[in-house]
């Protein structure tokens, strides 16, 4: 006997079924991500110009 771990062994099909989100399931989780994080965005959206540019519309 040897006291080496066996190889992994591996993994069958309907384990790693259930490792994998339907399709529906990821969108439905990125929709739920999408409507928690839209309520901590402040409206109206500052223009960036304002923040990156001058009157004359040159870098500050």
């Amino acid at each position: 006997m040897t006291d080496e771990l066996p190889d992994n062994p591996p993994m069958d099909e309907a384990f790693m079924a259930g490792m994998r989100p339907s399709r529906r399931g990821r969108s439905a989780e990125l929709l739920t991500i999408a409507d928690r994080a839209a309520a901590h965005v402040k409206r109206p959206y500052v223009d960036h110009a304002e923040l990156l540019y001058d009157e004359n519309g040159l870098p500050k």
